[in-house]
């Protein structure tokens, strides 16, 4: 029985390495997730309820739907065998890389500020997954802090944290962990990398058409909108205006292509094009609700805000430009989530990304 519950505990271990690997930044998997996988890969419900105490504490009994994380239990050295680096899946390798995205954007936007996900993954060109997941290591190991809407090296040494070795004796096993994990969280409903924010969904959207011009100006602008909201108002609002109407523009193509868009100006010069007229066709077009469509005329009408000639009137005292306030830029970032999301699930372009 021992040896059953040693084989038990280790196979737990694997399985909470694996829940990481696969949600690498998302907040875990519960206590009736990893039974479900553990009883698939081979271990017996009784000998899990009495091993899973050694993870879950006291908490096993009462709180069966808490999440735990491999961060929290810092399982990442679990995963070493001595002799050896680290299982292929954990792809230490990609961290130097992600190392190095970060110090380029501390030269850029200095080191004090979030960095977010969506600008560290377009100057770190490794794969998206791969990148995610170097970044959750870094936060195990508290190289990085998550702050605002991304994250910041709080450690500017540059340390080695090992290396991956493709002939680790946990390669096999934690694969089939992996496997086994990744359909249990799918079952959840949604797949793990929905946990992204929509503006990092896009990001990716961008990324997967190929066009880098426009998802490094999207990673870009999506910078400037950290720490903003609070702080510095107007200039959010301004920034998630032009944000949705990139969004709009760059959908646009696609939606002509498939026989949804289909208004006389599409075919001008898209540098005529107007952020009323593409909100207007996605709400014929069905791509907006009409709800959607009026979030997305009040965000458009906070970024106008900052053309104060539209507010021009008659007398001495001729300009009359409403200040827009924390509350209203924290409605515009509510408003963008929910209009990019709604771009990203409409039929068309979620064929797409």
């Amino acid at each position: 029985m021992q040896d059953a519950h040693q084989s038990a505990r280790r196979q737990l271990q694997r399985l909470l390495i694996a829940a990481f690997v696969v949600d690498p930044l998302g907040p875990g998997i519960t206590r009736e997730e990893l039974k479900r996988a553990a009883i698939e890969s081979g271990v017996s419900p009784a000998v899990f309820n009495e091993v899973v105490a050694d993870f879950w504490g006291e908490r096993a009994a009462s709180h069966l739907d808490e999440t735990i994380g491999a961060r929290s239990l810092d399982l990442m050295h679990l995963a070493m065998v001595r002799g050896h680096g680290y299982p292929s899946a954990l792809c230490m390798d990609t961290i130097p890389k992600v190392q190095a995205a970060f110090a380029s954007l501390e030269q850029r936007h200095g080191a004090n500020t979030s960095k977010s996900l969506e600008s560290i993954l377009s100057e770190c060109r490794d794969s998206p997954e791969k990148v995610r997941l170097a970044i959750g290591i870094l936060l195990t190991h508290k190289h990085v802090e998550q702050v605002d809407d991304g994250f910041r090296r709080r450690l500017r040494i540059e340390a080695s944290l090992g290396t991956t070795d493709p002939n680790h004796p946990e390669t096999k096993a934690l694969g089939e962990a992996i496997q086994i994990v990744r359909a249990i969280l799918a079952a959840r409903g949604a797949a793990p990398s929905s946990a992204l924010r929509p503006i990092e969904r896009f990001h990716g959207f961008l990324q997967k058409q190929g066009w880098h011009g426009l998802g490094g100006w999207w990673a870009a602008t999506a910078q400037e909108t950290a720490g903003l909201w609070d702080h510095y108002p107007t200039a959010a609002t301004v920034l998630a205006g032009a944000l949705l109407e990139a969004a709009l523009v760059a959908i646009a193509e696609p939606a002509k292509v498939a026989g949804e868009w289909k208004q006389k100006f599409l075919s001008d010069d898209p540098r005529t094009w107007q952020l009323r007229d593409l909100i207007k066709q996605a709400e014929a077009a069905g791509t907006f609700s009409p709800n959607e469509a009026a979030h997305a005329r009040t965000l458009a009408e906070l970024r106008n805000r900052i053309h104060a000639g539209r507010f021009a009137m008659a007398g001495p005292d001729p300009f009359r430009p409403p200040f827009t306030n924390a509350h209203e830029a924290h409605a515009a970032k509510l408003h963008l989530d929910l209009l990019l999301t709604a771009l990203l699930d409409w039929t068309p372009i979620a064929a797409l990304a």
